[in-house]
């Protein structure tokens, strides 16, 4: 399941992880929490990265220093993206 998770579905690799720990065993909000991420994966079977046939890598970024407040601090962002898909 771990390998499933990290691999192929990173939106619930968190949640499966804290899962796996009470694994041997779980309580009723084990299986509750379980039930949850089985209702999230049927309804996102659907939802996926599409990819074009060219493989291209781009990089976006952007940062900003908050200049409304006194503290002044920094904020960033970046995505990659690979043939068209988001991959982080």
């Amino acid at each position: 399941m771990r390998y499933f998770t990290d691999c192929n579905r990173p939106d619930i690799a968190y949640v499966v992880g804290l899962i796996c720990i009470f694994t041997s065993k779980p309580s009723k909000e084990h299986w509750h929490a379980i039930e949850k991420v089985m209702r999230y994966l049927i309804g996102t079977m659907a939802l996926g990265l599409h990819y074009q046939r060219y493989l291209v890598l781009e990089k976006y970024s952007d940062a900003d220093w908050n200049t409304l407040s006194d503290d002044s601090k920094a904020t960033s962002g970046y995505m990659f993206s690979i043939a068209g898909g988001a991959v982080s």
